[in-house]
């Protein structure tokens, strides 16, 4: 599955097939907080359980690579299969993106031209 982030080519070469992707949250309150971080309009979005950000849009810290459990007193750490992301995380890097535009008031198509004509 591709990432919905603008200008992000995750998963479209041969190279790139198997970087990780991560559903919307269910969450209410956490899924808005990913609409308005990722730079696009809201309403660019077509509403499905389809969509994805890949791992790229991550830092470090949102991401759990091991499963830590106790045995005893002894904490043992396995590496995971897949990587998964923390309930916290948020999608927060953009290289190919110039700036947020959610929540932002779009531009106009024209721009304002001031007028000489009499």
């Amino acid at each position: 599955m591709s990432c919905v982030v603008p200008g992000c080519r995750s998963n479209y070469r041969k190279e790139d097939e198997n970087t990780s992707t991560y559903s919307f949250p269910t969450d209410n309150d956490t899924r808005e907080m990913w609409f308005r971080a990722i730079p696009r309009r809201r309403e660019d979005y077509e509403m499905n359980k389809y969509l994805k950000v890949c791992i790229h849009h991550f830092h470090d810290e949102d991401i759990e690579s091991k499963f830590i459990y106790f045995d005893g007193n002894k904490m043992v750490e396995m590496p995971r299969k897949r990587v998964a992301l923390k309930k916290s995380a948020i999608p927060s890097i953009f290289p190919d993106c110039s700036s947020p535009v959610s929540g932002i008031v779009r531009k106009s198509k024209k721009s304002p031209r001031s007028s000489t004509r009499g």
